[in-house]
């Protein structure tokens, strides 16, 4: 019973500052406007310092490793609700072994989907040439969930690209 709780409580946070980190790494998609003017600087300005209260470390990063953190962050929060809905569904109370390992599995999904965000630029760039938080977000949010699917399909595709003629 103890091991169940600490398993839990181990759960929990790490689910918690994948989402806390994730949802940071969102910050240029919610300071910065697609029309800055008709935005006015009061409110802009405004916006950022609410941000950066509960953001402090965002801002000091550099973009691509923000990128990187919200890729990764986003894939472990899908890849935890890929664990409880397997917990779910087999009604079963304890975190094995084989969940922690799909969770780290997920955590390195966002590296993959980073990867793909930069070979796929038509669906994840904006006019601007950067990529798009939201979409990369949620990218990597499904990619986390799927995990398993995504690793197989993957592997198919470069065992494929790889053979002999």
């Amino acid at each position: 019973m103890k091991k169940t709780a600490i398993n839990t409580a181990v759960f929990l946070m790490i689910f918690l500052a994948a989402f806390y980190a994730g949802v940071g790494g969102m910050r240029s998609g919610v300071i910065v406007y697609k029309n800055k003017l008709e935005m006015q600087k009061g409110e802009i300005a405004k916006e950022k310092e609410k941000f950066l209260k509960f953001y402090p470390w965002v801002e000091k990063l550099p973009d691509l490793i923000v990128l990187l953190l919200t890729c990764c962050s986003f894939s472990l929060v899908g890849s935890s609700i890929l664990v409880v809905r397997d917990l779910a569904l087999k009604h079963e109370n304890v975190i094995t072994r084989s969940h922690t390992i799909v969770i780290i599995s997920g955590f390195f999904i966002g590296l993959i989907i980073l990867g793909l965000s930069y070979l796929l630029p038509v669906v994840l760039i904006n006019e601007g040439g950067k990529i798009r938080p939201i979409t990369l977000m949620f990218l990597s949010l499904f990619g986390g969930m799927y995990s398993n699917k995504l690793y197989e399909k993957l592997s198919h595709y470069v065992n494929k690209m790889f053979k002999e003629p």
